[in-house]
């Protein structure tokens, strides 16, 4: 299976966005140690092996085409895309904080990232809007909850006719 046009620049950009605005730091600062490199604070789709504190994992849906027109030149084409990305923010109970306010607190951050006002950096294709969806928390464990955070990347992707 071939990647969809623009997918591979909206994963690069959203990982981007998610190191330039201090996730990384903000999630590893709450880690035993801090200064653990081995793990990664930002996961695709999974977290093997589980980091050792707070982490999140994300997944991109595949795009929606809301439009399509003509371009600049007679040979190009564009296309309006919809993306939605889901981060899960996942975090256990610690001795002073329970794992729900802990991935509260976090989702916060990350809803913040994501602003719809902060501008995506969408290389090769242009990046039109983010748009917050819903966010809700869920219950994985005893001592462990993920909240979920949801958005809709616009893009606007050039194509050759």
């Amino acid at each position: 299976m071939t990647a969809t046009r623009g997918s591979w620049n909206v994963d690069e950009a959203v990982v981007s966005h998610w190191k330039s605005e201090g996730l990384d730091e903000a999630f590893r600062d709450q880690w035993d140690n801090p200064a653990d490199t081995s793990y990664f604070p930002l996961n695709h789709e999974t977290a093997e092996p589980e980091p050792p504190g707070p982490y999140a994992v994300y997944t991109i849906s595949t795009p929606v085409v809301v439009a399509t027109m003509s371009g600049k030149d007679t040979d190009e084409e564009r296309q309006l895309l919809d993306y939605t990305l889901t981060i899960e923010v996942h975090c256990k109970s610690n001795s002073t904080t329970s794992g729900k306010i802990r991935a509260r607190d976090l989702a916060k951050l990350v809803m913040a990232a994501f602003d719809p006002d902060k501008t995506l950096p969408v290389c090769d294709d242009e990046w039109v809007q983010t748009r917050r969806g819903p966010d809700q928390s869920l219950r994985l464990g005893e001592e462990e909850w993920a909240w979920v955070c949801m958005f809709t990347i616009q893009i606007d992707a050039a194509y050759a006719r």
